[in-house]
């Protein structure tokens, strides 16, 4: 995620979902291995096979597996007021897997529209960042236990922000300046917390991203709430 610092507050380039990779495995139950129900022969007398009685996980049991989802209560309305005319509420929000050394995953961006950005062609959206790494050092952050470094790549394409926003203004040569929705690269470190608990820092800088949990090989987070102003 690139961090622009302005008077505006701007923060692109991640961070979602959001992608989103929560798959719930549940374990075929196992075979019965009770006996045919024949009368055994009378001169060879046939021990019982007792059946497995050991219990097989339930649909709901292995949902416990999948990661809270971070993103499902983003709270909106409160960039109506501000610096800047038209806004929205932004949040950066992640999803990812981590197997071995590879690291994998997507980062959102999520804005939604204030009233007067809505009045000018502006709408609830969020860009997307496919990611491709590997793990690393904990940078500059001392509590941490992981961490991981990756390239980001925009899907472009798959936006439904306004093309102003995603990919910039358009000038009189033809090119376009100013858009959010670029590649870049980035390094985070992990904080494990209890629970599966954890907290996202900028290894480079050590400041907070965000919070999530942990899973597995699967961590999850999402950022604090921001104004974003056009």
């Amino acid at each position: 995620m690139r961090l622009i610092i302005s008077s505006t507050i701007i923060l692109s380039g991640i961070l979602a979902c959001s992608n989103s990779d929560t798959q719930t495995e549940v374990t075929d139950p196992q075979p019965s291995t009770q006996g045919p129900d024949n009368t055994p022969d009378p001169i060879e007398q046939i021990e019982p096979i007792e059946a497995d009685t050991q219990p097989q996980p339930s649909a709901v049991e292995a949902a416990t597996d999948a990661l809270p989802d971070v993103s499902s209560n983003l709270q909106s309305g409160r960039c109506e007021n501000g610096p800047g005319a038209e806004g929205a509420d932004s949040y950066f929000s992640g999803e990812f897997t981590v197997a071995g050394n590879t690291v994998t995953g997507t980062e959102t961006w999520t804005l939604f529209a204030n009233e007067k950005w809505k009045e000018k062609g502006g709408l609830d959206c969020s860009i997307t960042w496919s990611i491709s790494g590997s793990v690393s050092g904990t940078g500059a952050c001392s509590t941490c236990s992981q961490g991981v470094q990756f390239h980001a790549t925009a899907d472009v394409d798959g936006s439904n922000c306004p093309d102003e926003l995603v990919q910039g203004r358009l000038l009189p040569d033809g090119r376009r300046a100013g858009g959010e929705g670029v590649d870049f690269d980035n390094s985070y470190a992990i904080e494990n917390g209890a629970d599966g608990a954890i907290k996202i820092y900028f290894a480079q800088s050590g400041r907070l991203l965000g919070e999530g949990y942990m899973q597995g090989e699967r961590f999850n987070y999402v950022s604090d709430h921001q104004c974003k102003w056009f």
